[in-house]
């Protein structure tokens, strides 16, 4: 079961109630500041889910969406790089060891009120002893960077954040910032709002700025389209390696044998008291953790063990009983849902099991995946 970080959560409603008139936050309570919120959220919500047109491109510059989305948006977000960073294994575990030399230095792309930047702070959880990260973030909302760096100073961070307010989806800014690799880049809930070319070329862009041994997270909605999209973009992309999901740097199995499914992860969530009073206004329900996600390295920086197995389906229906998928260095395998137990879609598997590969021709009925 994954669990949120409270420090972010707690600053968050600080900032929430801080935005809001004293009439509306009144105690200041998950749900009073929830129903204060509703109607900014269930805005958010269909325009994120259904309608994109509801919103405009600068919608974060209006107080009450900016409100909104850190309500809901910034804890969530927060807790899905968190996780994906967890799955970096001897990737990651180098990097937080180069935390202890000299600052890192991280780069939000899309940057927002900061999520992604606040999920990685948490994962990275240095040390007092290490130099205070220096992170830049770009976005094109320069209140939404302003609350970024009131989230980081409330949730008790030490880090140095360098604001850039300026439009990525018309390219990356130049300047003293960018003189410098990044050793980890972030780039969260964005590259769906560019084409596939352009995606392409803005990711080769930030694979030219990594450090030699510097980590690329893209973060994306768990739908189909999204999660499709960052594969094709995985598999596209010769000069980064993958470091998770992925046990190899194969084309997609299950992008290249199953046109209906799509990988990406469902994972158990401990729904606080406040996600929960926040589903409730917006009808929806968080008990999973649903996102795609992408990890990469330089395809140049030499080897390093390969990233444990992972379980990539719900529950299938097959003439034999039911079974999951596994994503393995050599492929697909269909391996009985009794090996298992308990399990859920993007949990990484060390166990050896003994398996026949997937069929590509095999159409089992398989578990309609909640929309979350």
């Amino acid at each position: 079961m994954f669990t949120g970080d409270e420090r972010i959560e707690k600053a968050t409603r600080v900032r929430v109630r801080a935005q809001l008139p004293r009439r509306l936050a009144g105690d200041g309570s998950p749900g009073t500041l929830a129903a204060a919120l509703a109607p900014a959220l269930m805005r958010l919500t269909m325009g994120f889910n259904h309608d994109r047109s509801l919103l405009p491109a600068s919608y974060l510059q209006d107080p009450k969406l900016l409100a909104a989305y850190m309500a809901r948006f910034t804890p969530l977000g927060a807790d899905r790089v968190r996780f994906a960073l967890g799955q970096g294994g001897a990737a990651f575990a180098r990097l937080r060891g180069l935390a202890g030399e000299r600052p890192l230095r991280l780069l939000d792309v899309g940057a927002g009120p900061g999520s992604a930047t606040l999920g990685a702070l948490s994962a990275l959880d240095l040390s007092g002893d290490a130099p205070p990260p220096v992170c830049v973030l770009i976005d094109r909302t320069r209140s939404a960077l302003e609350e970024a760096a009131r989230l980081a100073d409330a949730a008790g961070f030490r880090a140095r954040l360098v604001r850039i307010a300026h439009d990525v989806t018309r390219g990356l800014p130049e300047g003293p910032a960018f003189a410098q690799p990044f050793d980890l880049i972030l780039v969260a809930n964005m590259l769906n709002e560019l084409s596939e070319s352009r995606r392409g070329r803005f990711v080769q862009r930030l694979a030219a700025l990594l450090a030699p041994e510097g980590l690329l997270l893209a973060v994306e909605p768990g739908t189909q389209a999204a999660a499709r999209d960052l594969i094709a973009l995985r598999d596209r992309l010769g000069e980064l390696a993958t470091v998770a999901p992925c046990p190899h740097d194969l084309p997609c199995p299950l992008h290249a044998q199953n046109r209906r499914d799509w990988c990406h992860v469902a994972a158990p969530y401990n729904r606080s008291a406040w996600i929960d009073a926040l589903d409730r206004v917006c009808g929806l329900d968080h008990t999973r953790l649903v996102f795609s996600y992408w990890l990469a390295r330089q395809a140049a920086d030499g080897v390093l063990p390969a990233g444990p197995s992972r379980i990539v389906s719900d529950l299938l229906k097959d003439e034999g009983g039911s079974v999951r998928l596994l994503c393995t260095p050599s492929g697909l395998r269909r391996v009985s849902a009794a090996a298992f137990g308990v399990a859920y879609r993007g949990q990484p598997w060390t166990e050896k099991i003994p398996s026949q590969p997937a069929n590509a021709s095999s159409r089992p009925r398989k578990e309609r995946p909640r929309r979350n």
